[in-house]
């Protein structure tokens, strides 16, 4: 941890060992609100990979997730085939309702 405040971080990623867990182990799910908490206090984004369901994509939205990565989106594939299947694919699955924002 304490080589974080040396690196030139924009980004922390999550291992998937966590996340695929997050769901049946409290401890998982608590480490990974932990790191997500302490990494936004260091102004960076979060990363989370290994997200292979919807549960843990909503759970890692709730707790504030910047990006995914994981077989929800897809496998890994070359840019060509990337393209093509985002073209023919509905992402809508992942779209999340508006904040409402009220102004005081």
């Amino acid at each position: 941890m304490a080589r974080m405040l040396d690196l030139p971080l924009d980004e922390v990623k999550i291992d998937m060992i966590f996340v695929r867990h997050m769901a049946t182990r409290h401890k998982h799910d608590r480490i990974v609100d932990s790191m997500i908490n302490m990494t936004h206090r260091l102004n960076l984004s979060v990363v989370s990979e290994g997200v292979e369901d919807i549960a843990t994509y909503r759970r890692l939205h709730a707790l504030g997730c910047d990006v995914i990565q994981g077989y929800l989106i897809g496998k890994a594939m070359p840019l060509p085939e990337l393209i093509a299947t985002f073209n023919n694919q509905s992402l809508d699955f992942l779209q999340t309702q508006p904040r409402m924002v009220t102004q005081e």
